[in-house]
């Protein structure tokens, strides 16, 4: 799945800190990643677009609009293998010089097991790619930054890390990994200049990718919700996700690191 570029609403976006900036988005062909890629490059970034499928990625940074001439990077690989993460991003520094800000928005979708039908198949390749692929592109990220003075780190959480239901067992624990690591990767990376928070979605219109789904095969809808239990009664927009992470990736957001930003509509704080 690609967004279209007809959609986007963040041309002429003005913050400090991100023009001419370089960015790296994981995910960056999914529904969300692809959103915050449009609005990272509006706003006057570089982008490198990182997925698993090559094909997506192409298209991703080939269709867009003439005025945003070279902004997007195409940069495929997959999260979870070691060797792409590192290529990834050095791949983009060579090509753009630094690395500023990392979007990681790669995850995939439980099958929604209930604890006798969960497969261990199925829980190692959850833990590939949301644990220690965020992983993985930390450690990766983080060496140029380190080496520059200092960067920001947005990693895609979900508010299934604080929020238990009847399914989604191991997405839920592998997204409260993802939490957990912001708040330890911000504590060490902080005297580096690097600072490091977790965005956590609500209901959103979105796809996912399941445990066993070849790259660029087609995605599953996300399920509907109940939006009279959402405080704001309506699931989320993409946008809804680009403009929280637009902010932690500027300077208008130098002192915020380690948190959780919860991007919900306020369903996280019902019981």
């Amino acid at each position: 799945m690609t967004i279209g570029w007809d959609e986007i609403a963040w041309d002429g976006v003005a913050l400090p800190g991100i023009a001419g900036k370089v960015a790296l988005v994981t995910g960056g062909t999914g529904a969300i990643g692809g959103r915050v890629t449009m609005a990272l490059a509006a706003a006057g970034m570089r982008v490198g677009v990182m997925g698993r499928s090559p094909d997506l990625v192409h298209r991703q940074t080939c269709e867009v609009p003439p005025a945003l001439g070279d902004r997007l990077l195409a940069v495929p690989g997959d999260v979870s293998d070691p060797a792409d993460a590192t290529d990834c991003v050095e791949t983009l520094v060579e090509r753009c010089g630094r690395l500023d800000v990392l979007v990681h928005a790669a995850a995939i979708g439980d099958s929604g097991a209930l604890l006798a039908e969960m497969t261990v198949a199925e829980v190692d390749r959850l833990h590939a790619v949301n644990v220690r692929g965020t992983l993985l592109m930390a450690q990766a990220a983080a060496v140029p930054m380190r080496a520059q003075g200092g960067g920001s780190m947005i990693l895609l959480a979900s508010v299934a890390a604080g929020r238990a239901g009847p399914r989604g067992l191991m997405y839920g624990a592998t997204k409260a990994a993802v939490v957990r690591m912001a708040r330890q990767l911000a504590i060490e990376l902080g005297p580096d200049g690097i600072r490091v928070n977790a965005v956590s979605p609500g209901q959103t219109p979105t796809v996912l990718r399941g445990v066993d789904e070849r790259p660029g095969s087609p995605a599953m809808a996300s399920p509907g919700g109940n939006e009279e239990a959402i405080p704001l009664r309506r699931r989320g927009r993409l946008d809804d996700y680009a403009g929280p992470v637009l902010f932690l990736a500027s300077d208008l957001a130098a002192y915020v690191t380690g948190t959780d930003l919860l991007v919900d509509g306020g369903v996280a704080i019902r019981r």
